[in-house]
C-alpha cells in the first residue's frame, strides 16, 4: 500500500505499459458498513472488462484482470480500509492508495493514468 505523493504520481505518469486501469471507490472503516465494499469493487471491475472487450491485447489484460480479481478476494484487505481507494494498473505494475477521503465510484481504462 502506498501513499500518494510526488514520487508516487510521477512513477504513474511514466507508465508506458498499456491499457491503464484505474478504479477508485468510496470504502468504509467499520463493520458493517465495510462489508459493501468488496462487492463495490467487483462491479467495478465488471465496468472494467465491458470497457476491454475490444482489445486484442490478451495477454495484458489477463494480467491486469487476475491482480484485480485477487484483490477483491482479499478479505484481510477489505477489512482495513480509510474512506476511499484508488486501485491503479497496467500490465507489470499494481498500485493500491488508502484515500483520506471519501470518492466516487469510477472505473476507467485508458492509455495513461
Amino acid at each position: 500500500m502506498r501513499q500518494v505523493s510526488r514520487d508516487s504520481v510521477a512513477d504513474l505518469l511514466a507508465t508506458t505499459a498499456r491499457p491503464c486501469v484505474s478504479i477508485y471507490q468510496p470504502t468504509h472503516r467499520h463493520h458493517p458498513e465495510n462489508q459493501q465494499d468488496p462487492i463495490r469493487f467487483k462491479n467495478l471491475i465488471r465496468d472494467v472488462k465491458t470497457q476491454l472487450q475490444d482489445s486484442n491485447n490478451h495477454e495484458a489484460i489477463a494480467a491486469v484482470l487476475e491482480n484485480l480479481e485477487r484483490l477483491s478476494h482479499d478479505d484481510q484487505f477489505w477489512n482495513h480500509r480509510t474512506d476511499g481507494l484508488a486501485v491503479l494498473a497496467s500490465p507489470g505494475d499494481f498500485q493500491v492508495f488508502d484515500l483520506q477521503q471519501s470518492v466516487d465510484d469510477l472505473a476507467i481504462v485508458a492509455d495513461s493514468f
